[in-house]
């Protein structure tokens, strides 16, 4: 899935594998010059292993636009409760926002071997000239 924020700017799913097993992470990639405001809210579910967190981890971005995982970036969460998410992507930077371990995603509405639900409900994301809003039913255009 790949939704075109800006010229450089971008949300998508991205595959890593490790040894045996694999993850799908769900990232926005910043390759621009402009911090990115981002607010997104999650479905509240108790008890229950969702895809998509309430402490997002940020990372820099190396020459080559490529994830330097040693180089993580320290957020501050704006929105204090525990279903809405209110951070400053910084320029060069990508957001992890989500995981799924060992599962392909194809859609929202599809089982998940490994008992994950899928719990976003809304994201906006504030670039100088745009604002972009995603909810649950535009996620997977």
């Amino acid at each position: 899935m790949i939704k075109k924020l800006s010229p450089s700017t971008v949300i998508f799913v991205t595959t890593l594998l490790i040894g045996c097993s694999w993850k799908e992470t769900f990232v926005i990639k910043n390759t621009t010059e402009n911090a990115v405001n981002i607010h997104y809210l999650l479905k509240d579910y108790k008890g229950i292993l969702s895809i998509f967190g309430n402490k997002p981890n940020a990372y820099q971005l190396d020459k080559l636009n490529r994830i330097d995982w040693y180089s993580e970036i320290s957020l501050t969460d704006k929105d204090t409760s525990v279903t809405g998410i209110d951070i400053v992507l910084p320029p060069h930077a990508i957001l992890v926002f989500g995981e799924l371990s060992n599962d392909r995603y194809t859609n929202k509405d599809q089982y998940f071997i490994n008992g994950r639900t899928f719990n976003f409900k809304m994201m906006e994301l504030e670039m100088p000239d745009n604002l972009v809003r995603i909810t649950d039913a535009t996620f997977d255009d």
